[in-house]
């Protein structure tokens, strides 16, 4: 709780909010607190006009975790692809940009690094335990990668058997190197796939059903909250729903966008229209007051009773 907070401000991000052991039990999976350090680290900015700057704060790709791992390379040696992977990432920024092939390149060495965990730990070898498979499911390689940033910032080795970090950052940005997915622009490699529920049962309607995301930027670490399945591929696949910047005082100033758009009609304009401007953090608006919505209405339906 927070009454009257004194920067004005209250920011959450699917993180821990209460301690362990308080008085208040709220959830047991929850996010790291990077995203909503970030979003609080942007909204105390001087000067800053939230209202006008919504969208990029909703779109911010800067990543914690991704800095973290980029500095852990900065005393490295490295030769061949491995030298010229590590040299990029030196270079990098550490935002999750669409357009960036270093940040593909991060994912690749993150994922690398986390098979490496899971080999070493015996921990990998838990996949498809029947105990693991009781709903939600716990999959090691997936929760091994959102434990590795806190194991590498305490420089805790224990899991890897014997290994140091740098032995284990070695051997994973060898094998990033090789991999594809770190040659690739990352909205490309993190491009969503949307499925209709319908697609399936109806082939010919896929095309209509199921319409062709765009390359999106982000990660499960940014504020642009698109995540993936470390287990599955570097596919997004989850992230918002719809993002809104409300404002209270006067609504019609207020803006919004959805994954895909207005309508759940397959054959409406509106079925996937906003889905560009959701792909790259844009937001558009949302109409409150009754005449603008008649002004700019497209077709009108009546509902007659019998």
């Amino acid at each position: 709780r927070l009454i009257d907070p004194a920067n004005g401000v209250i920011v959450t991000a699917n993180n821990r909010v209460v301690a362990d052991g308080g008085p208040d039990y709220l959830c047991t999976d929850c996010h790291p607190p990077n995203r909503a350090r970030r979003i609080m680290a942007l909204l105390s900015q001087p000067g800053l006009d939230a209202e006008a700057q919504s969208a990029a704060i909703h779109g911010d790709t800067l990543s914690a975790n991704a800095l973290l791992l980029r500095d852990s390379l900065v005393a490295l040696s490295a030769s061949g692809d491995a030298a010229a992977l590590r040299q990029r990432l030196l270079e990098w920024d550490g935002r999750m940009a669409a357009g960036s092939p270093a940040a593909s390149g991060y994912i690749a060495l993150r994922l690398a690094l986390t098979r490496i965990l899971a080999d070493r730990s015996g921990l990998g070898a838990l996949a498809g335990d029947p105990l693991l498979a009781v709903a939600p499911g716990v999959v090691p390689l997936n929760q091994l990668w959102w434990t590795l940033p806190a194991l590498l910032r305490a420089n805790d080795a224990t899991l890897l058997d014997g290994w140091s970090w740098p032995q284990a950052l070695l051997a994973a940005l060898t094998a990033a190197a090789a991999d594809p997915l770190a040659a690739q622009p990352w909205g490309e490699a993190h491009r969503p796939h949307f499925t209709h529920p319908l697609s399936a049962l109806f082939p010919d309607a896929a095309p209509l059903l199921d319409p062709v995301a765009q390359p999106i930027g982000g990660d499960g670490d940014t504020v642009f909250a698109n995540g993936l399945l470390p287990h599955a591929s570097p596919r997004a696949t989850y992230g918002a729903l719809a993002r809104y910047a409300f404002d209270v005082g006067a609504w019609e100033n207020s803006r919004w966008t959805v994954f895909h758009g207005a309508s759940g009609h397959p054959g409406s304009p509106h079925y996937a229209n906003q889905h560009p401007a959701w792909a790259a953090a844009r937001m558009v608006p949302m109409r409150y007051d009754w005449d603008g919505l008649t002004e700019t209405a497209e077709a009108r339906q009546a509902l007659t009773p019998a």
